[in-house]
C-alpha cells in the first residue's frame, strides 16, 4: 500500500452519519488496542459523540480512501459563542483565550485517525490540511493525549502549540489542548 493512490473526500454532517458504522469500526480497531476496555474510548461513546459533533455549526469531515477502503478520517466543527469545549480546562490559559466571540474564532478538530497500514506516510497531515484549508476561523484547537509522543511530535512539527490541559468529560482522560493559527 502506498499513500499515492489515496483519494480525499469532504462530507457534511448528514453524509458523516451515513458513514458512522464504518468510522466506528476504524475507531474501535485502533482504540481497542490502545485503550482496551476503556468506556470513554468505546464504540458506543464514539457514536454518541459523533452524533453530537455532526449537529454542531460548521461541521465538516474529510475521509481518505484507498480503492473503496477507508484509510483514515478527520473531522471537527466551528465552536459557537460560549462553547462547552472550554469547560473542562484544568490549567490557566491567557486571558480571553476561551472567548469565542461571535462563533467564528475557533475550529475544533475532534478526531484524526489513520488506519495502521498507512501510518507514517504523511496521510494524517494530508487529512488535516484538507480539513483546515478552507476554514474561515482564526485558529484551530484540538486535544491530544499527553502520553502519545508520536502524535504530539507530529502536531508540533505541523505548527501546533500547547496552551493548557483539558478534561472534556468527567470520565475522559486529561488531554493537552493544542492550537494553531489559521490566518
Amino acid at each position: 500500500m502506498t499513500a499515492d493512490d489515496i483519494v480525499l473526500f469532504h462530507h457534511d454532517g448528514d453524509e458523516t452519519m451515513r458513514l458512522a458504522d464504518e468510522l466506528a469500526d476504524a475507531f474501535t480497531e485502533h482504540y481497542d488496542m490502545v485503550h482496551p476496555g476503556d468506556p470513554f474510548h468505546s464504540r458506543q461513546r464514539f457514536l454518541g459523540r459523533l452524533a453530537g459533533y455532526t449537529r454542531a455549526p460548521r461541521f465538516e469531515m474529510v475521509t481518505a480512501r484507498q480503492d473503496a477502503a477507508l484509510a483514515g478520517y478527520t473531522f471537527g466543527y466551528g465552536l459557537p459563542p460560549h462553547a462547552r469545549w472550554w469547560n473542562g480546562l484544568v490549567t490557566d490559559v491567557p486571558e480571553r483565550f476561551t472567548d469565542e466571540r461571535d462563533g467564528t474564532r475557533s475550529f475544533a478538530l475532534n478526531e484524526l485517525l489513520v488506519r495502521a497500514p498507512l501510518r507514517g506516510r504523511n496521510l494524517g497531515r494530508r487529512l488535516v490540511d484538507a480539513l483546515l484549508a478552507e476554514r474561515t476561523e482564526e485558529r484551530a484547537v484540538l486535544l491530544a493525549e499527553p502520553g502519545n509522543t508520536a502524535a504530539q511530535g507530529r502536531y508540533r512539527a505541523w505548527g501546533w502549540r500547547k496552551v493548557g490541559e483539558l478534561q472534556p468529560f468527567p470520565d475522559s482522560p486529561r488531554f493537552d489542548s493544542l492550537v494553531i493559527d489559521l490566518r
